[in-house]
This record gives structure tokens, sequence and C-alpha cells, in this order.
């Protein structure tokens, strides 16, 4: 009997520790994580505790501005570029340094084009109120016709910053340009400096930018309200053009030869590789110096206008550079909208009369000025960000 309860005994034990051994582990509790679940507390490698992408390869760098671009429930912000043209690298730069400064920041940015057609730019900017885009950067086509549309886009909570023209709106945000009317008088300056030199007349064609614009129509005043009184600067003609290059070279093939008392050019703005052609055509290209030279002043450091500074065939030219132009409206874009910063209404930079000594030295702090750039470096989306502070507008910076 007592052999028997022992052996009952020891079954007994034994079925208890395999029972035992077929327990489940208790789950670990919320204090304690498990190697395969990170805690909140520690972000993994592929989600960064910012919530911001990693910096894509390809911009500028140093690049302080990544991260601004996302608005903090992590989606980027859509900035568009309404252009009046690009085909000119004027305007190209202006669009593309924008544009290129919004992208460095991560935001999503879109360029339109309207060809010189106010409709289009006006259809383009009711598009994009519609579609509640976080802010527009502009080149108009009409100073005064666009006006009516930026208030539009004001009212509607979109700010709109011009670059190099202004609109005729009291609700624009920004713009950065140059005091046109100061630009003029350089020109002029330029052009009666010649006369006195030579001590001979000069007689003038004028070729306008296009006359739906107030900076023309600044520079056109500023221009001649200083050869107006010189006794040897007399203005002949005045002929809109549109600042484009074939307009000019039929307007000066067909003007100079009709008119042979004609000596003498002043671009309003743009219309160099126009203007050099109808010269050469003519036969009429000639250096300073030479008594068969065509004095012609210009309003900017545009690649061709550089070149025929250097070689001595352009008598002057004043400063315009879309680079600085539109580097500080993009970069006030950037302060207004994502860090949500107060910024001034106008930047109006200071005009500087451009020779062959200071061609070359750009005072923004970019390795030349933007014509010979864009000759020694085509790729604009390259071009590194400028030190427009001292003028109003720092680099804003992703914190």
């Amino acid at each position: 009997m007592n052999k028997l309860m022992t052996l009952v005994l020891v079954i007994v034990v034994i079925m208890g520790i395999a029972l035992a051994g077929c327990t489940q582990p208790e789950t670990p509790s919320a204090e304690t994580p498990s190697a395969e679940t990170p805690s909140a507390e520690t972000p993994s490698a592929e989600t960064p505790s910012t919530g911001i992408p990693a910096e894509p390869e390809g911009f500028p760098q140093p690049n302080p501005l990544w991260g601004l671009g996302f608005k903090p429930d992590g989606t980027p912000y859509n900035f568009v570029f309404a252009s009046a043209d690009v085909t000119n690298p004027y305007w190209k730069i202006c669009n593309v340094t924008f544009l290129k400064i919004c992208d460095m920041a991560g935001a999503e940015t879109e360029s339109y084009n309207a060809n010189w057609d106010l409709d289009t730019q006006i259809s383009t900017i009711e598009d994009m109120i519609e579609r509640n885009v976080d802010a527009i950067g502009l080149y108009p086509v009409d100073s005064a016709g666009c006006s009516p549309a930026v208030s539009m886009a004001e009212r509607a909570g979109i700010p709109v910053f011009c670059v190099d023209v202004p609109v005729e709106s009291e609700e624009l945000t920004f713009v950065c340009t140059y005091d046109q009317y100061s630009k003029g008088k350089i020109a002029g300056e330029i052009m009666t400096d010649v006369a006195d030199e030579l001590g001979k007349e000069l007689n003038v064609l004028e070729l306008w930018c296009p006359m739906s614009l107030s900076v023309c129509a600044d520079r056109s005043n500023g221009f001649n309200d200083v050869v107006g009184p010189h006794p040897l600067v007399t203005v002949v003609q005045s002929v809109p053009t549109k600042a484009q290059d074939e307009l000019a070279m039929n307007t000066i093939t067909e003007v100079l030869p009709a008119n042979p008392e004609i000596n003498a050019i002043y671009l309003n703005g743009g219309m160099y590789d126009g203007t050099i052609s109808a010269l050469k055509e003519l036969d009429r290209y000639y250096p300073i110096g030479n008594p068969e030279h065509v004095v012609w002043v210009a309003q900017d450091t545009h690649p061709s206008a550089a070149e025929a500074l250097r070689d001595s065939y352009l008598d002057g030219v004043g400063i315009n550079d879309p680079w600085a132009l539109a580097d500080a409206s993009g970069k006030a874009c950037l302060t207004y909208v994502c860090l949500q910063e107060s910024i001034p209404n106008e930047i109006i930079l200071p005009m500087e009369r451009v020779t062959p000594e200071n061609l070359d030295i750009s005072p923004y702090g970019g390795e030349m000025r933007w014509g010979p750039m864009l000759v020694a470096n085509p790729d604009v989306e390259t071009w590194p960000l400028l030190d427009m502070a001292q003028y109003g507008m720092p680099t804003p910076s992703f914190e």
C-alpha cells in the first residue's frame, strides 16, 4: 500500500512540472519595450524627430534653408512664380532664382509663363487663388493691369512677392527693385559725358522696354530729364520694342539708314544681341575711339552687354541685377510665409555705374555680376545664395 501511494505522488509531481513548462510568458509592460518595438522616445532612423525628410543632393551649399519649406504638419508649402516671359536671360534668372530658393527650403514649386499676355497672367493668378497656393512670386506683364488680380490674391490670404517690377496695389506684400528713375539718370549722365568728351552732337534713338511696365517709364523719364537740357544731346525717336531683340534689330536697321544723323542709341532695358546684330549688319559696329562708332548706353550687365563693355564697344551701363532681385524676393517669401516674421514692404537696391574696372565685382557677395556669371556657369540652379542682409533681407534659416 505504501509503495502504491509513493508511485502516485511521483506521477502527480512529474505532471505538474510538465504543465508548468507549457505556461505562456507574460506580455511585456508599457514601461519595458520589447527589442522589436521602439519606444516613442527613441525615433527610428527612417523617421527623424523633426518630421522633415533628409535634404536631397544637388542644392548649392551651404544650404541653411532646408526645412523652412514644410508646414508644421509636415506637408510642403506650395509656391508659384508667374512670369511675364522667360525667353530673355534676365527674366529666366528672375524665375529660376526665386523658385530655386523655395526648392532649397523643401517647398513644392511651379512656374508659369504669360508670354507677355495680360489675360493669361491674370488667369494664372486667379487659378492660384482658386487652388489656395501659399504664395505667388510675380514678374508682372503690366504694372497697372495686374493690380486687381494681385489685390484679389492678397485679400484671399495669398501674399504676392514681386521681382524687379512692382504692381500698382497698396496690398502688395513685397517688391525688391531699383530706383528706376535714378537708373535712367545714370544712363543719361553717361550719354552726356560722352558728348562732352567728344565735343559733338549726339542724336539718340531710344528703344523702350515694354511700355506697360512702370519701371520702363521711370527709366525713360530719368534719362530724358538729364539729356533734355543738354545742348549736345537730342532724342530723335523713342520706339517701343518690348525688350525683344528681333524688334530692336528691325527698328535699328530701318531707322538708322532713314535718319543718318542718328549716331547714338539708348536701350531702356535688354535688346543687346539685337542691337549688336543690327549695327554689324549696317557696318556701324565699331569700338570706342573709331570715328564710325555709334555711341550706345545700356541698363544692365547682360552677358552680351558685359562683353561689349569689356571690349570697349559699349559706352556705359548701369546696374540691374535679376539674381539679386529674385534672391531677396525668394528669401522674403520664406521669411514671411514660413517663419511668419515681418518683412519690409519694399527694398530698393542702390544704383551703381558699371565700368570695365568693376564689371566682375558683385556688390552682393556673388562670384561676379549676373552676366559674366551666366557665361561662366549657365546652370542658374547651382548658383549660391547671395548676401542681401545689408540691404534689409537676411538669409532665413531653419532651426
